[in-house]
């Protein structure tokens, strides 16, 4: 429950950002909004991360969660980026 919480959150982060970039300068604005969008997100992730291994779980067991919780909203948000030009 808690990885389609932070996918959730990524998803809104990644659309917020997006629009407020589109808001401020067009494409291009979208465009380096979501080129932002990477390392904040990575840094929520693997704070995410530190908190799971804080509750005792090795960091093992918590790198497919982060590989997950980063990989799918950065995917999109690549593709995206990508459908930008």
């Amino acid at each position: 429950m808690v990885t389609l919480q932070t996918l959730l959150i990524g998803f809104i982060a990644l659309i917020a950002l997006a629009l407020v970039g589109r808001l401020f300068n067009g494409t291009a604005g979208m465009a380096l909004a979501i080129k932002i969008f990477f390392p904040v997100w990575f840094i929520y992730c693997a704070y995410h991360m530190s908190i799971g291994m804080g509750h005792g779980y090795s960091f093992m067991s918590e790198l497919p969660f982060l590989l997950i919780n980063f990989g799918i909203p950065a995917a999109v948000a690549f593709f995206t980026l990508r459908k930008l030009g």
